[in-house]
């Protein structure tokens, strides 16, 4: 969504492009899912962030190895674990919209924290909560871990459907839930996704993760060396976290 007011447009719940009307069945021209919602909003100039995964120091580690597991949203249907990256969300797993079959879809999530226009100091407080998906985290180079999957998953009949920010509704009886907007509850996660899709994941258990194959995914260079939770969540500025 670019900067700019926005008077009676729709806007795609899911890539987030504006339209002066409804395209033809509901079809978003840009991402191919449906779910628009009426618009009046004028959209500032956007803060910057640093992308943080947490959990586990171990598992950690083994992203930074390549071996990274994309969830299915029913996985988070049923399971919150302290250290597991896990938290319960009954909406996951529901696509209200009804343009895509859920199964088909496994993701990955960081979590996002507000910087200054120089990325020097933190505008924001991170949540207590963030520990309970593990006690430690590492810094995301997001642009290139981006790219390093995109060569990663180009022959593999995989397709990123979604990376990016999550959006939340407050509305509780809203009815365009995806696994890309989600309840307001979980706002505090300020979330980023990676989506993945493929029919391919149909042949999978229903909570089964997809594995990425270590030897052939080289990601280190996108991601730091796990650091103590607590680091993150006393910092005030970057350098207090380098």
């Amino acid at each position: 969504m670019e900067l700019g007011r926005y008077k009676n447009k729709y806007c795609c719940m899911w890539c987030l492009s504006i339209f002066d009307k409804i395209p033809d069945k509901g079809v978003c021209t840009q991402c191919s899912n449906k779910g628009f919602k009426k618009i009046n909003l004028e959209v500032g100039n956007p803060h910057k962030a640093i992308i943080i995964k947490i959990s586990g120091k171990e598992i950690l580690n083994n992203i930074r190895n390549g071996y990274m597991w994309f969830q299915s949203p029913k996985y988070y249907q049923r399971y919150s674990g302290r250290g597991k990256g896990a938290i319960s969300d009954k909406n996951e797993g529901i696509d209200k919209s009804n343009s895509v079959n859920i199964n088909s879809l496994r993701l990955m999530s960081f979590y996002s924290l507000q910087t200054d226009e120089n990325v020097e100091y933190i505008i924001e407080t991170p949540s207590k909560k963030l520990k309970q998906f593990g006690d430690h985290f590492i810094l995301v180079k997001y642009e290139k871990l981006q790219q390093e999957l995109k060569n990663y998953f180009e022959d593999k009949n995989i397709s990123m459907a979604f990376c990016g920010f999550v959006k939340y509704s407050k509305n509780d009886n809203y009815s365009n839930l995806n696994p890309t907007f989600k309840d307001n509850n979980f706002s505090y996660q300020n979330e980023v996704r990676i989506l993945l899709e493929s029919n391919d994941f149909m042949e999978l258990g229903e909570e089964e993760a997809y594995k990425t194959n270590k030897s052939t995914l080289n990601v280190s260079n996108c991601f730091s060396e796990p650091m103590p939770i607590d680091l993150l969540l006393n910092a005030q500025k970057l350098d207090d976290i380098f």
